[in-house]
């Protein structure tokens, strides 16, 4: 597996490794390194190759894109190597950016199966992200290697039905897709195990938001309607804790 991010925070790639450790296959993770971690590790049976680039987060897009770039060409240089001696039977890229797929390249080459795992719709993502340089010569360009990217693996995931069906619209076939939806790991969060707890026990509704302080993801949302609710419901407790 191949993600440009620290390992130990995506949730999504954490629990697409371990599920396939739990079924009894090795499995091998080229992530980000974050300062102070050790190059390779075990973390619950996934072996994990940190590559020396670190996330530049609010950075502007050429930071971004030489990030990117470097990130590849040690992914694709790693994952390269390693598969002389570990003999890979498949890799699975996980975007965004989606043009990570290349560093798959090698592999595919010598019919190792890629899938690619489309955690946002790019495109979209950037558009949101830096709403001043979306162009439409640039939106051009990134749909362009959204559809080189796909048409280099042989399989797609994606994380739900509307980002699914927006990749069968523009033309990829459907039985090319599949959805696999985020999900919680039931071993750490197992409602047995915790004490019954009725709904407003406390006289307090609370809205727990998990997720970044981003546009794109709408927090504005949230802080909406807890506004919202402090207007039509002024004897109802209610907070926002960040």
């Amino acid at each position: 597996m191949v993600v440009h991010a620290y390992y130990e925070e995506d949730p999504r790639v954490r629990r697409e490794a371990e599920a396939v450790v739990a079924n009894g296959r090795d499995v091998d993770v080229f992530a980000l390194r974050r300062e102070g971690f050790d190059r390779e590790g075990m973390l619950e049976g996934v072996r994990v190759h940190r590559l020396d680039v670190q996330r530049h987060q609010g950075a502007g897009i050429g930071t971004y894109l030489l990030e990117y770039t470097e990130f590849a060409l040690r992914a694709l240089f790693a994952l390269t190597r390693a598969h002389r001696r570990r003999h890979y039977a498949l890799v699975q890229v996980a975007s965004i950016p989606d043009a990570l797929v290349l560093a798959a390249l090698p592999l595919r080459l010598v019919r190792v199966p890629v899938i690619l795992d489309l955690h946002e719709a790019m495109p979209e993502f950037f558009r949101m992200r830096f709403p001043r340089a979306s162009s439409r010569l640039v939106q051009a360009v990134l749909v362009a290697q959204e559809r080189l990217s796909i048409a280099m693996s042989n399989a797609v995931i994606t994380v739900n039905d509307a980002l699914g069906d927006r990749l069968v619209a523009m033309g990829v076939r459907k039985a090319k897709v599949t959805i696999v939806r985020n999900s919680p790991s039931l071993a750490r969060f197992n409602a047995a195990a915790q004490p019954v707890r009725p709904f407003m026990a406390d006289g307090t509704l609370r809205l727990v938001y998990a997720g970044g302080l981003s546009k794109i993801y709408e927090v504005e949302v949230a802080i909406g309607a807890l506004a919202l609710m402090k207007a039509r419901r002024p004897d109802m407790p209610a907070r926002l804790d960040l």
